[in-house]
């Protein structure tokens, strides 16, 4: 008979957005228009929901006009879900510049401390310019209560990288 014993140390944990992998193709412009496209669970309609909200406004500033699909899928989703996705899509062949967001590797912890629950996701942002990736980008992101208490920070730190 074995026993094994692990320590175990209090991990630090702060909320943060951080550029973890950038790519920019050197022949990168700025674009006058972005078709974003959301993918992912029907349950993070929400998240996309104020995220594109965070990313109007920032493009805007920044003279970039923006327009969002919603490629969202569940094999159960929510009623309530499903009735929040905005049902206007965009042709994607319309638009010189897509950028496709997808959130990955959603980890949470301490859900019984509700207002201090921790969750850590990384979002992935590619840009494709004509089909052809012209910009990629991967964010770790640490928030407390909700998963979009930083998509203010989220939507500057990507509006900053593609302007």
């Amino acid at each position: 008979m074995s026993s094994f014993i692990y320590a175990q140390s209090e991990m630090e944990f702060s909320e943060k957005v951080e550029i973890i992998k950038y790519e920019q193709n050197e022949n990168y412009t700025k674009p006058k228009v972005i078709l974003f496209e959301f993918s992912g669970d029907t349950h993070s309609i929400n998240y996309y929901l104020d995220l594109s909200k965070q990313l109007k406004k920032r493009f805007r500033k920044i003279g970039v006009k923006s327009k969002f699909n919603y490629n969202l899928h569940n094999p159960s989703p929510l009623k309530a879900d499903l009735e929040s996705i905005p049902e206007r899509k965009f042709n994607k062949n319309d638009f010189q510049f897509v950028c496709y967001l997808k959130m990955k590797d959603f980890n949470s912890w301490d859900n019984h401390l509700l207002d201090k629950r921790k969750q850590n996701y990384k979002l992935e942002v590619k840009l494709d310019k004509m089909k052809k990736e012209s910009v990629f980008i991967i964010l770790d992101i640490n928030t407390y209560y909700t998963i979009a208490n930083q998509n203010k920070v989220i939507a500057s730190t990507i509006a900053q990288k593609l302007k």
